[in-house]
């Protein structure tokens, strides 16, 4: 059992270094220093979990309980800021508010460090035996509960942050990456339940245990969905902030997708985009709607705020031409300013040969 349960820590271990060196080279975003950061501190608190089930001595485990909260602090306060980042609803972190976040892992760590002097974080240590290997038991203080309590809240307004943005994002590949993200929050809040009404029993660090599955959870992430990475960068840059507007359709021509641009395009049009098929949103535009089932680049005027403006709607086919449900873009571009260039030059020779005449 002890043999085992240290392979598994020390993969652990190696997978959250290489995780941390990972995102760390990957640039220099405020998630992703966010995130290295918080994966270096579980690999130190996972190292000292696996020390301690390998000492066969008091003292020594106890050396490690403290080696552990070098790290153990900070986990869920950066977990959170992770959360904050990632789904954009922060985008710098001012000096005070961080401080404000850190006061408490930083008084942790120093009421961990001199514990001995006041015994405000444990009152009691002891060494018992379990299944073959040592575990340490502690008689928890006021300041643990300080402690477990604000790591609690921090982990649940984490979890708060990712369904708010799973429900609020249009965006299909980046909702499965708030629903990862969610889920891998949510086991840590598990393990620490765990230890609070379990631990007295076998003095086992359930969080210790857990926290190795939510870090293969995102590496799943990762991997599956690439995030994290250039491929959300380039959404941002291409889709989003692109000046033509851009409308996504689904199989049975339902809206998966659009930008911003195409969303102010419907706005002068006083309509409303929504994930539903594109005949129930343009039943009273009959033009519009026959231009968005057509799989031709179609053209489009309309009277806007008392102007005319003219439109290009050029379609894409995402997938096989030939099938009913393949994915289509329609992109939307105003091109009244290119007619009127064009009707102006088409004036000029008309008038050159009226003067020439006269």
């Amino acid at each position: 059992m002890k043999i085992l349960l240290s392979l598994y820590l020390v993969l652990a271990i190696i997978l959250a270094q290489f995780f941390a060196a990972y995102f760390f080279s990957k640039g220099r975003n405020s998630y992703r220093k966010a995130f290295s950061a918080m994966v270096l501190c579980v690999s130190i608190y996972l190292f000292g979990y696996l020390m301690i089930i390998n000492s066969n001595n008091l003292q020594e485990m106890i050396f490690w309980n403290q080696i552990q909260y070098l790290g153990l602090p900070f986990i869920s306060v950066l977990w959170l800021m992770v959360a904050l980042f990632y789904t954009k609803t922060i985008y710098t972190i001012k000096i005070r508010l961080e401080l404000l976040l850190f006061s408490i892992p930083i008084i942790t760590f120093f009421m961990r460090l001199t514990n001995s002097w006041h015994h405000l974080f444990y009152t009691k240590w002891e060494m018992r035996q379990f299944f073959g290997y040592y575990s340490l038991y502690m008689e928890r203080g006021f300041w643990y509960y300080v402690n477990i309590s604000y790591t609690i809240l921090c982990l649940l307004l984490t979890v708060v942050v990712y369904f708010i943005g799973y429900f609020e994002n249009k965006v299909a590949f980046t909702k499965s990456h708030f629903l990862i993200f969610l889920f891998a929050s949510l086991l840590p809040l598990i393990g620490i339940v765990l230890i609070l009404f379990v631990f007295d029993e076998r003095s086992i660090d359930y969080s210790a245990l857990i926290m190795p599955v939510s870090l293969l959870t995102i590496g799943y992430g990762i991997l599956k969905y690439d995030f994290l990475e250039i491929r959300t960068l380039a959404r941002e840059t291409i889709f989003e902030n692109n000046f033509a507007g851009m409308v996504v359709l689904g199989p049975g021509k339902r809206i998966i997708d659009y930008n911003k641009a195409a969303e102010e395009f419907f706005e002068a049009l006083s309509i409303s985009l929504s994930n539903y098929p594109i005949e129930n949103i343009l039943a009273h535009e009959p033009e519009l709607l026959e231009i968005f089932e057509s799989r031709t680049s179609r053209d489009f005027s309309r009277m806007i705020d008392g102007e005319e403006r003219f439109f290009e709607i050029d379609v894409v086919t995402l997938g096989d031409f030939h099938d009913e449900n393949t994915k289509m873009l329609k992109s939307i571009r105003d091109v009244t300013e290119e007619r009127k260039t064009q009707d102006q030059d088409r004036e000029k020779p008309r008038l050159y040969r009226t003067n020439a005449f006269l």
